[in-house]
């Protein structure tokens, strides 16, 4: 490093900064003595670690061709769009059959009800003439029993005045 052009006390400064920042992890470096310990891996799991790695290398392309169909995430929200406007425009057309079918059910629950009022009304009027009409009928059938009752009472007491004379 050339410490001697105009930069040189810039560069300092960031060495010294950087030796600062990192002094702790230079202290257990310099405290914790290195002992390097080396361990044989067997020829047999390298060719095998060789052997996973080719077979990943070969099925990258065939991983790449199952997720490249799959969605990304912006394509995901359109088709979120498209069926929230999809399902909106459904909702509007049902609430809309909805409301016909209740109106439609309105009128004809209206003609039903007119229909069984009117037969209703009738009924009753008819009710009420046979009501008066039996109600007639009892009052003609009393004064007759009554005035039968009359005329028997009189031929009765006839009967016995003339027995007794």
């Amino acid at each position: 490093m050339n410490l001697n052009n105009e930069s040189s006390s810039l560069k300092e400064f960031s060495l010294e900064e950087l030796v600062k920042m990192n002094g702790d992890a230079m202290a257990v470096m310099d405290e914790v003595p290195y002992q390097p310990i080396v361990y044989a891996v067997p020829v047999e799991w390298l060719e095998s670690w060789k052997k996973l790695l080719d077979n990943a290398v070969r099925f990258q392309p065939t991983l790449y061709g199952h997720l490249a169909p799959l969605a990304t995430q912006e394509q995901l929200q359109k088709q979120e769009m498209q069926l929230k406007a999809e399902l909106g425009i459904a909702k509007r057309e049902i609430l809309k059959r909805i409301e016909i079918m209740e109106k439609q059910g309105g009128s004809s629950r209206e003609k039903f009800f007119s229909e069984l009022s009117k037969l209703h009304s009738g009924t009753l009027r008819e009710m009420r003439e046979e009501s008066a009409r039996q109600g007639r009928k009892q009052t003609r059938f009393l004064w007759a029993t009554t005035l039968a009752s009359a005329v028997l009472s009189a031929l009765v007491c006839g009967g016995f005045l003339l027995l007794a004379a």
